[in-house]
């Protein structure tokens, strides 16, 4: 009897065990991948790349829905949700990051940087690790960034060719600390709201214009209502940030941990490289559709640089001196190499 009782016990440990392992290797990640972009965008096309690295290299161990548009929500919302766990990953924009990770400031400061060759070379090096190295404590991992160039000016009234030419405008704001400090510098008065109510509030001349990547502008069709668009050349320039819960990630086996990590990092080249093709077509599409086109010169960015002393004073302080330090140092050391 007691052999027969010792027999069967151990059967059902070997079935758990059995059960265990099989139910391990058959299980199936879900992740919800969401954005604020509209499914054309560099942003979407690198997303669906990520979807299907991953579940190919994962041989279907993992399952990415990906979500554009802001169907799961605006930026903040998305950024929280990460962190809460109820979304799993999601693409976010540097200056909106600043509200949970401040480093990310030195991601988005006005005219810090003149070309994606200064940018490439901070947040391509230790600096860049670093800062990334701080979601951990929110409760995320940043797994990659990209960029998506660096924001124009559209509007209603007139071609930018000063400070003085915004005086009086009604521009919509990216609802993030920096960009909010950096409008106030301008002597501007910045009109945060939801992005879906963006456009009609252009049609409906609530706001006057908005500042924004000339290839989403142009993607939206933005030269309806905002003719002209400034070619800033420096105006807090978007980061693209991929972002994952800290716990989902954690709980991955080894292997599918590595193919996640490397399916961000591609998947933030694709959408580079994306950016730096429609940029140049976007411009051109602009006069196509009847919008008038200027672009500001080295010489008169002088004036705006000038503005934004208090905007640096206080982020490198939020940032930290040494931080922004050593990025300005780069930055410093990247136009003598280019002289």
């Amino acid at each position: 009897m007691k052999k027969a009782t010792a027999l069967i016990l151990a059967i059902l440990v070997l079935t758990m065990a059995w059960t265990s392992l099989t139910f391990g290797a058959d299980k199936t990640f879900k992740i919800r991948f969401g954005h604020v972009a509209p499914p054309p965008h560099p942003q979407n096309k690198a997303a669906l790349f990520f979807k299907d690295y991953v579940e190919r290299k994962s041989g279907g161990r993992i399952s990415v829905s990906v979500h554009p548009l802001g169907q799961l929500g605006g930026e903040v919302a998305q950024t929280e949700a990460v962190t809460l766990g109820t979304q799993e990953m999601a693409s976010i924009t540097s200056e909106v990051l600043t509200n949970f990770v401040p480093q990310m400031g030195l991601f988005s400061l006005p005219f810090f940087y003149e070309n994606f060759e200064e940018l490439d070379r901070v947040w391509s090096g230790d600096i860049g690790n670093e800062i990334m190295g701080k979601f951990g404590k929110t409760g995320m991992y940043c797994l990659a960034w990209s960029s998506n160039g660096f924001r124009d000016w559209a509007n209603s009234k007139r071609l930018i060719h000063s400070p003085k030419d915004m005086k009086g405008m009604k521009l919509r704001c990216t609802e993030a600390p920096i960009y909010i400090d950096s409008y106030k510098a301008l002597g501007l008065d910045p009109i945060t709201m939801p992005w879906p109510e963006v456009f009609s509030a252009t049609q409906q001349k609530v706001i006057d214009g908005l500042d924004l990547p000339v290839i989403a502008l142009e993607m939206i069709k933005f030269y309806e209502t905002t003719k002209y668009l400034t070619i800033s050349n420096g105006w807090p320039n978007s980061g693209i940030m991929t972002l994952i819960n800290k716990a989902f990630f954690d709980r991955l086996p080894d292997d599918l941990k590595q193919v996640v990590k490397e399916g961000a990092y591609e998947s933030a080249r694709v959408n580079l490289a994306h950016i730096m093709v429609g940029t140049l077509s976007a411009v051109e599409k602009w006069k196509q559709n009847g919008g008038e086109v200027y672009t500001i010169t080295q010489e008169e960015l002088v004036p705006f640089r000038e503005k934004m002393t208090p905007v640096y004073t206080k982020w490198k302080k939020i940032i930290g001196a040494d931080l922004y330090d050593r990025a300005a140092k780069i930055v410093k050391e990247s136009r003598k190499t280019a002289e």
